[in-house]
């Protein structure tokens, strides 16, 4: 209801900053660009850092719905937590898609549990 006036971007920012808070270790080293598989692929911008904090971001938007894009972004194994919406996801090399990570909220922050 409070899109037009920046409230889910002041919300992801604080989100952000609590993660970066309790755990500022993941915060530190260089961005790793992950790159996305399928036909969709340049629709997805996503980096690791730390190889324990992956961020994975729509780009154009205006193409349809992120749920049905089909792309995958490689997680390495382990279990990961949206620390957005609180899903977990189980790693996959091989990629998972981001229709699933992308099912909650359009903007995932994956954090490495295990």
């Amino acid at each position: 209801a409070d899109m037009a006036v920046g409230t889910p971007k002041l919300w992801l920012t604080w989100k952000t900053l609590q993660l970066r808070k309790q755990r500022p270790e993941v915060f530190e080293g260089d961005y790793q660009p992950l790159l996305a598989s399928g036909s969709d692929a340049s629709s997805v911008l996503a980096f690791v850092r730390s190889g324990a904090l992956v961020t994975v971001v729509p780009r154009l938007v205006a193409r349809g719905s992120l749920h049905d894009r089909d792309a995958r972004i490689p997680l390495s194994e382990g279990t990961w937590r949206d620390v957005l919406t609180g899903h977990r996801f189980t790693g996959d090399p091989q990629g998972l898609p981001v229709g699933a990570i992308w099912a909650r909220f359009p903007v995932a922050l994956l954090e490495r549990e295990a």
